[in-house]
This record gives C-alpha cells, structure tokens and sequence, in this order.
C-alpha cells in the first residue's frame, strides 16, 4: 500500500480573506472507500497511544493554535 502524499493546489476563492498576507491549501487523496472523517484520519494517523510527537501535535494545538480539543482516546 502506497502512502498518501499532500500535494499543493491554489487556495479555493471562496475561502480567500482580503485581509490575508498569505494562503495556502494541500490536498491528499484518500482511498476509494474510507469513510472516517478528516478528525478521525488524524486520529488514527496519530496512533491508540500517541508517542513523543503525537502529544507534541496536540500540545501544539491545544496551547498554540489554541484548538479545543477533545481527549485523545473517546468514544465519541
């Protein structure tokens, strides 16, 4: 199984902002078939048990981005 890989597009117009200095947007194409929700791929991409990195991801995005965040393992 190949791995996907982001490739760089023009940012849509509509999700343009005057304002902005800068925009960027990236595609992956995901497999005919997968069904999980961009959140989920993520989640699954960082693992059941996030190493070094993965909580380094989400403490980046927790305190950083300031992204609200559910917890890591839930059932929801």
């Amino acid at each position: 199984m190949t791995r996907p890989k982001a490739r760089r597009i023009p940012p849509p117009a509509s999700q343009l902002d005057a304002r902005a200095d800068y925009a960027d947007a990236f595609e992956v194409a995901i497999s005919d078939g997968d069904l999980r929700t961009a959140e989920q791929a993520f989640r699954d991409g960082l693992g059941p048990e996030p190493g070094a990195i993965g909580r380094l991801v989400l403490w980046v995005h927790r305190h950083v981005l300031r992204f609200r965040l559910g917890p890591v393992v839930s059932s929801d």
